[in-house]
């Protein structure tokens, strides 16, 4: 079946991959494969539709969501877990009436990251996350973001998140994990052009490097220089080029 790859996780011991394969026709899903020359692909549980933004850093849990925004009343977005542990089995982790999405763990593995709408707006919320037998959220949702979300990445260190907003500027919040974790002002990094974002073909959309100092973001550039071009007596012109055609 021809297909388009749209974009992969690694476990974080960089053995396995995960990578989102959008058919001509029909929904993505997600098939994990080795590293090695010859490692095929294998199927993950089938679902409607396999997204996955997150791979937990003990690589026992990959994160995705079945729709990637809310597209009628019958059908919103949750949560769900591939937990490779324990027979590939799927876990449904968030379900509400809302529309949860782009699942990050925290690199100790004990927070989740998400957006949600439950607001009216799509924001950052920051839940704890027991494993165990039976993986679930736990406790308070948290309020991080305050000008609507689309992506999210942790710093490795687990003291930052950050996250696009809905303004283009991609923002920066320091946090403080504990049983009450502390959650500071979002700040604002920089703007992601309109057509960079654009150009975005994943829901990461960027990457925060291992020590924190670097981000990967879309950058789309072009040789042309921006101008207007204004034609006068454009009717005159028409009217020539038509009685050279004929």
């Amino acid at each position: 079946m021809p297909s388009q790859n749209c974009h992969a996780l690694q476990t974080n011991h960089g053995r396995l991959n995960a990578t989102v394969v959008g058919p001509d026709s029909g929904a993505p899903f997600c098939p994990v494969c080795g590293l090695g020359e010859s490692d095929g692909d294998e199927a993950l549980p089938e679902d409607y539709f396999q997204l996955p933004t997150d791979w937990s850093h003990d690589g026992r849990f990959i994160a995705y969501t079945n729709t990637s925004f809310a597209v009628n009343v019958e059908l919103k977005g949750d949560v769900w877990l591939i937990d490779i542990a324990r027979g590939r089995r799927v876990v449904h982790l968030i379900r509400t009436p809302f529309h949860e999405a782009n699942p990050a763990f925290s690199p100790d593995g004990r927070w989740l990251a998400f957006t949600s709408n439950e607001s009216g707006r799509t924001e950052v919320y920051l839940q704890a996350f027991e494993a165990g037998e039976s993986p679930r959220l736990v406790g308070e949702r948290h309020l991080v973001s305050k000008r609507g979300a689309v992506s999210i990445r942790w710093a490795r260190d687990g003291k930052e998140l950050f996250y696009l907003a809905w303004d283009g500027r991609l923002y920066v919040v320091p946090i403080m994990l504990s049983l009450k974790p502390k959650i500071g002002e979002p700040a604002p990094l920089f703007s992601i052009s309109l057509e960079a974002r654009a150009a975005i073909h994943g829901v990461l959309g960027f990457d925060v490097s291992a020590d924190g100092q670097r981000l990967l973001v879309p950058v789309v550039t072009s040789s042309e220089k921006s101008e207007i071009v204004v034609m006068q007596n454009w009717e005159a012109a028409l009217q020539r080029n038509r009685g050279k055609i004929n």
